[in-house]
């Protein structure tokens, strides 16, 4: 009976179980997360209606102003619809911190061993892939996770409060020491397998912080066994995978230039500081790194760019200095009640030690976000949310102070307090659940199209754009549908049809360039359908798929297609050495592996200098890609 009164709890480990997934299925599960949470958080604020507790702190008041200037950030953003998009992804952070403070759900009790059980299941998929009985991408283990560093971030972020009570004092602890021991050495050898160095380097600082902390208070036995856990877990890690866990511990000390991971990163900083600069107080608006990004892009990284890989960098770039102020204050209200709770004179050990590892957790994910993208994690960000809020519960108990009471019965019927309440979900939802439908039918569209139900296919888009009429994967979809029809068309000769469908499809990169205007996908495609209609266009369509082609490289360069295309018009049009200089300077960008057509750009590359001349840079890119030799 007890555990049926505690399906607020279930809901939030079910919520937090299928967290992982959002960057596999993102509008799907967001909105699966979202009703899951605010379900939890409508039902602590309706039990709420005879004393309302509300966070009145400083802590409370730094989430509050910078989630505010971030929603600001979305007006002056050159694409407000992708910000409001991360807008409500992130807000996943305050509303668990929110939901969690007005409202305990349920026995804490419960909440803490459902998460530390989920953690267990994660770690023991990135186990299975490790020993292979469970398929991966043939890398470092990461679980369900989009990248090792973030599942490593996970493990760590749960393994240092487990600490705090693994070293716990008590006669009567010994099962449950035994017991904490075994997850420990589940979680550390995971976190060794996954090879990340700044999770590895926040695990020992976090450990370290725990054991400086706590010191006099704690049995140094624990200690030791504890030291006997990890070093154990470390040495099975490393005997495991060959020595790989020891191997990226020497890597540590190479330079930037010699260690590729982190000269990736140093190379995308500095790109970023160009665009600060632009505009260093406000920002570019928030989740627009991506899109502004491409322009400043150094030649020799190779990530997609979707993230900074340093958060407060990012955060910088697009909130501005307001923004990254309005983090710190957060960082500084945490430490300041933590500091509060240590000076404290009738602070329990438990306490102590708890909070201890609660901020030791928060903590290694502040550490690893100057390398990461670990607060754009939604399993971690909702983690980070309850941890401030029992963070912020602890210190109520020794400062009555951090939260106020309120009396809604008092004031307001219940039916408008009901009516109040439900203003939240509606907003959120109202957003969030539209996006996922037209994922649903966009989703669905593909599978038609692949089947041969064009027709069919066509206005299922259309219906999944009126569900969600700012979403670019849609309109693109459209739009390669589209261009593939007008090169069958074209085919058989009916010149109404073609006309008719041009423009409609030139409609679509249209409505692209409305949501996005930085996009280089929209000259592009405008390059493309012009050199492919050509024949029912007018003369100076070249003139008009050059200026396109140059206006989609300016956007983002590193869009080979865009550059062959033009490359060859240029040919056309006798500029030969025009032509080849276009191209070289396209070759020395890292493209990834899995993108069509990129043996035909280094090829036409490789065959415009040994039409120029110039053997021997045709051979320098034909060894350097792998290619055939040149003679």
């Amino acid at each position: 009976m007890n555990i049926i009164k505690q399906w607020p709890v279930l809901l939030l480990l079910l919520a937090f179980a299928i967290s992982p997934l959002f960057f596999i299925d993102g509008n799907n599960i967001l909105v699966c997360i979202q009703i899951l949470v605010l379900t939890v958080f409508v039902k602590g604020l309706l039990s709420s209606y005879q004393e309302f507790k509300i966070p009145f702190n400083s802590l409370a008041l730094s989430i509050c102003l910078f989630y505010i200037w971030m929603a600001l950030s979305i007006s002056w953003s050159p694409s407000p619809a992708i910000s409001l998009y991360e807008f409500v992804w992130l807000t996943i952070f305050p509303l668990c911190f929110f939901t969690y403070s007005i409202k305990t759900p349920g026995n804490k009790v419960y909440l803490q061993l459902g998460i530390l059980f989920i953690t267990l299941i994660f770690a023991f998929i990135g186990i299975g892939q490790g020993l292979g009985f469970l398929s991966s991408d043939g890398g470092p283990i990461r679980s369900v996770f989009p990248t090792k560093n973030s599942f490593a971030a996970m493990l760590n972020i749960i393994a240092l409060p487990v600490t705090a009570y693994f070293i716990l004092p008590s006669k009567s602890n010994n099962g449950l020491s035994k017991l904490l021991g075994t997850i420990l050495f589940i979680i550390f050898f995971t976190l060794f397998e996954t090879g990340g160095r700044g999770s590895i380097i926040s695990l020992f600082l976090g450990l370290i912080f725990i054991a400086v902390i706590n010191w006099k208070y704690t049995y140094k036995l624990l200690v030791l066994k504890l030291l006997i856990i990890l070093t154990t877990a470390f040495l099975f890690s490393n005997i495991k995978s060959d020595g790989y866990a020891i191997d990226r511990l020497k890597e540590m000390n190479k330079s930037i230039v010699t260690t590729g991971s982190i000269y990736q990163r140093d190379q995308q900083w500095k790109s970023s500081f160009q665009i600060i600069k632009t505009a260093p107080v406000i920002g570019t608006g928030i989740g627009t790194y991506y899109i502004v990004s491409p322009p400043y892009k150094h030649i020799d990284v190779h990530d997609p760019g979707y993230f900074a890989h340093n958060e407060y960098i990012q955060f910088w770039l697009e909130t501005g200095i307001v923004g990254l102020s309005f983090i710190i204050m957060i960082a500084i209200a945490i430490l300041r009640l933590f500091l509060f709770l240590l000076r404290h004179i009738d602070l329990k050990l438990q306490d102590r030690l708890e909070i201890t590892g609660l901020i030791a957790g928060l903590l290694s994910i502040a550490i690893q976000s100057f390398f990461d993208f670990h607060f754009h994690i939604i399993a971690i960000l909702m983690i980070m949310g309850l941890m401030c809020a029992r963070v912020q519960e602890i210190s109520h108990i020794y400062n009555p102070k951090l939260l106020r009471s309120y009396y809604p019965i008092q004031k307001i019927s219940r039916k408008l307090f009901v009516l109040t309440v439900s203003i939240i979900p509606i907003i959120i939802l109202n957003y969030s659940v539209p996006t996922a439908i037209a994922d649903y039918y966009l989703n669905k569209a593909k599978k038609q199209i692949v089947a041969g139900e064009i027709e069919i296919g066509d206005l299922t888009l259309t219906l999944a754009a009126k569900w969600n009429p700012n979403s670019i994967p849609i309109y693109y979809q459209q739009y390669s549908l589209y261009r593939s029809i007008l090169n069958i068309i074209e085919k058989t000769d009916s010149l109404s049809e073609h006309r008719a469908l041009y423009t409609k499809t030139m409609s679509i990169l249209k409505n692209i360039e409305d949501i996005n205007p930085l996009t280089g996908i929209v000259p592009e495609g405008r390059g493309h359908l012009l050199v492919e209609n050509s024949n029912i266009l007018v003369k100076g369509w070249e003139k008009q798929a050059v200026n396109e082609f140059n206006s989609a490289l300016k956007l983002n360069p590193t869009l080979f297609r865009s550059r062959l295309a033009l490359a060859r018009l240029l040919v056309q049009q006798g500029d030969l050495n025009e032509a080849v200089e276009l191209m070289n300077i396209g070759v020395p960008y890292q493209y990834p592996d899995f993108l069509h057509g990129l043996d035909k750009f280094y090829k036409y590359a490789i065959d415009l200098n040994l039409m120029n001349g110039d053997t021997v840079k045709a051979k320098k890119i034909g060894r350097a890609k792998g290619l055939i030799e040149v003679n």
